[in-house]
């Protein structure tokens, strides 16, 4: 829900934008739109492929001197423990090259409906430890009802602070 209302959203505010979309599991891919939203994937989790893929097609297709590049992953937490550092160097490869970067992640209500309630660290423990910028900004969704307030969060609609939504997921 989040991606095709952002998408909606920038469509129409936008004139001149190219809205890329990655998908991945154990690797990742540039996919069209209308096909991203049907991926029904299975497999192992691996967020630094997404990472790459949008350091390697922003360096060569969008360079941060011509665009405002915004760029925000989607995750339920999950990811292969030895990535997490991984992801975290590439995002603060990202960081210059964007005006904002969101990772959010999909956290049921109830901690039992969570299928990852492992002792792992999840990557928005360590991307939230390891970044301490203005434009990082960490989204946490347990309903849908969520999406529109991570959008206004992300696109810093009406100045919505990070800050303030993070003390409050806390």
């Amino acid at each position: 829900s989040f991606f095709f209302w952002m998408a909606q959203f920038l469509k129409r505010r936008y004139k001149n934008i190219d809205i890329v979309f990655i998908a991945h599991d154990s690797t990742a891919w540039v996919e069209e739109e209308k096909k991203f939203f049907a991926i029904n994937s299975s497999g192992g989790t691996q967020c630094s492929s997404a990472f790459k893929l949008a350091y390697e097609h922003m360096s060569a297709h969008h360079p941060p001197d011509r665009w405002n590049n915004y760029l925000i992953e989607f995750s339920d937490g999950d990811n292969w423990g030895n990535d997490n550092q991984i992801c975290l160097q590439y995002v603060e490869k990202l960081l210059p090259m964007c005006r904002a970067i969101g990772y959010g992640e999909i956290i049921p209500k109830s901690k039992s409906d969570h299928p990852w309630t492992s002792n792992r660290e999840k990557l928005s423990d360590v991307l939230d430890a390891g970044i301490n910028r203005t434009r990082y900004v960490t989204l946490r969704l347990q309903e849908r009802d969520d999406v529109f307030d991570a959008l206004r969060e992300f696109f810093n609609v009406d100045d919505v602070s990070n800050k303030s939504s993070r003390q409050q997921t806390k």
